[in-house]
């Protein structure tokens, strides 16, 4: 599986500073299990159980335990547990519905077991989540895996054609856009969409 680049060791680091003053005192020791539950040059089993032992821990926020959850989904599907790796991304989805990697990280699953379709949608809502955070670098490398897979995802077309707008790529903007109004006139107006276009 690819791992979407934003799931990485700064957001962990950053992780520690957060903690809610009565883990201060046991920093060290969380810390090096968090370090195991990211570490991906660990083998599956243990950086599962680290996460687990993060995830039991009740010091996190939603948005850092939906973090933990797609950590543990990442080791799930490297074991090849792809029953244990759809609950944590849901999971992990449930506490954080716009978490673009996650997204990412389990359409790249689903697309390995052969299900496209829903492979594409979550390319596609990956793509959106990181438009609507103005990281369209990201944003259009996940549009186009859903486009690869559908090229006539209306909002794909679109939110690529608004990352090329603001890249001053006018032509392939427009051509974008264009495609994607045809496929659903009403786009602009159903996505809600990041405006700054």
């Amino acid at each position: 599986m690819r791992k979407d680049s934003l799931v990485a060791a700064a957001f962990f680091a950053a992780l520690i500073a957060a903690l809610p003053a009565r883990a201060q005192g046991s920093a060290t020791g969380f810390s090096a299990v968090l370090d195991n539950c990211q570490n991906t040059k660990l083998d599956p089993a243990t950086r599962i159980k680290m996460c687990t032992e993060i995830i039991h821990s009740n010091l996190l926020t939603q948005t850092i335990l939906a973090a933990i959850y797609e950590e543990r989904a990442e080791a799930d599907w490297e074991r090849k547990d792809s029953d244990g790796a759809s609950k944590d991304f849901a999971k992990s989805l449930d506490l954080y519905p716009d978490f673009a990697a996650a997204h990412a990280n389990r359409g790249y699953m689903l697309k390995e077991l052969g299900r496209p379709d829903d492979a594409a949608a979550d390319f596609e809502r990956s793509g959106y989540f990181y438009l609507k955070q103005d990281k369209c670098d990201h944003a259009v490398m996940h549009y186009n895996e859903a486009l690869q897979i559908d090229p006539k995802i209306a909002a794909a077309l679109y939110g690529r054609g608004l990352c090329e707008q603001r890249d001053g790529k006018n032509d392939s903007a427009k051509a974008d856009m264009d495609a994607a109004l045809a496929l659903d006139p009403a786009i602009a107006q159903s996505g809600n969409w990041p405006s700054g276009n």
